[in-house]
């Protein structure tokens, strides 16, 4: 990539891009401001259909979880997931539907009335075969771009991400990838990315070959140890937990990465919450967020 797609770890708040709020400029010392948590697709029932045919779930919990999040005082910012499965609610041939669009601007406006960004995910890795099969060009028309065009400039979107931890191994899903990042890049001012769960030389390198202006790596180890980030380019933990879940390990993985981002030059910070009741749940539902037991990530902050 050329120097100009470089965005460096000094970047000043200035020269922040317009529709970006400044919850990814917190490089330095550790800070609560530089911290968040991934949301993802609300609580785990209904995780396709979260913006969708299960949204009346969403809608009745999402203010009071937002309003426990920021109560935290340690949290600035949220990660969701647009198309958590890859293929429900995106469409190919049409734009995709006005309640599913209404939907995510009611849940991002509430995350943004109780002082958190969000950072938007779209496409997940799991059903990426789904999303890069010569539709590059639809998904952006019908799909991609009326959200970013009712998100950016109109909320507080800390970025996006086009596509949770994508293989960069496969040519399609490169292709796909740097077209949507492209196009991203070249109608919006927005941090864009593509996340890896790779190792980091992999990570770098298929971030590289897909045109990001920020990297976004994700890190999951019981005996973890963050990689210091020396590529030049903004860095951001967009996952951060334990191999195996469970509270102890979990303690573990967060005190060091928690402890330690800014020293290694990440700019900012997503815990990753894995519940006692469901290892891929965002909140464990029934339990109180001002807890010291909400997850590991909670206790961690609770007491630093």
């Amino acid at each position: 990539m050329t120097s100009e797609g470089k965005m460096k770890l000094s970047t000043k708040l200035s020269t922040l891009v317009v529709g970006t709020i400044a919850v990814f400029a917190a490089a330095g010392a550790p800070s609560h401001a530089s911290q968040g948590i991934n949301y993802a697709w609300c609580r785990y029932p209904g995780f396709s259909s979260w913006l969708s045919s299960n949204y009346s779930n969403t809608s009745s919990i999402m203010g009071g979880d937002f309003s426990l999040i920021h109560a935290t005082g340690k949290i600035s910012s949220v990660r969701l997931w647009v198309f958590p499965d890859g293929t429900t609610n995106v469409s190919l041939s049409s734009t995709v539907s006005s309640t599913f669009r209404n939907n995510l601007k009611a849940v991002v406006s509430s995350a943004n009335s109780h002082g958190l960004a969000v950072y938007l995910t779209f496409f997940s890795n799991w059903n990426q075969g789904d999303a890069t099969s010569g539709n590059e060009s639809a998904i952006w028309t019908y799909d991609i771009n009326p959200i970013c065009s009712d998100m950016i400039g109109h909320y507080n979107i800390a970025g996006i991400d086009v596509m949770n931890e994508f293989d960069g191994s496969g040519t399609g899903t490169r292709t796909f990838c740097a077209y949507e990042i492209g196009k991203i890049r070249g109608s919006y001012n927005i941090y864009c990315t593509a996340s890896s769960n790779q190792s980091y030389s992999t990570g770098v390198a298929d971030f590289e070959a897909v045109g990001g202006n920020f990297f976004d790596l994700h890190v999951y180890s019981n005996s973890p140890s963050l990689p210091t980030n020396s590529t030049g380019y903004y860095g951001v933990i967009g996952e951060i937990g334990s191999s195996s879940g469970g509270v102890s390990a979990q303690e573990t993985a967060f005190a060091d990465a928690l402890g330690n981002y800014s020293s290694r030059n990440w700019s900012y910070i997503y815990a990753w919450d894995y519940a006692t009741d469901d290892s891929w749940e965002m909140t464990n539902a029934g339990q109180n967020w001002s807890s010291v037991s909400w997850n590991a990530a909670g206790s961690y902050w609770a007491n630093n």
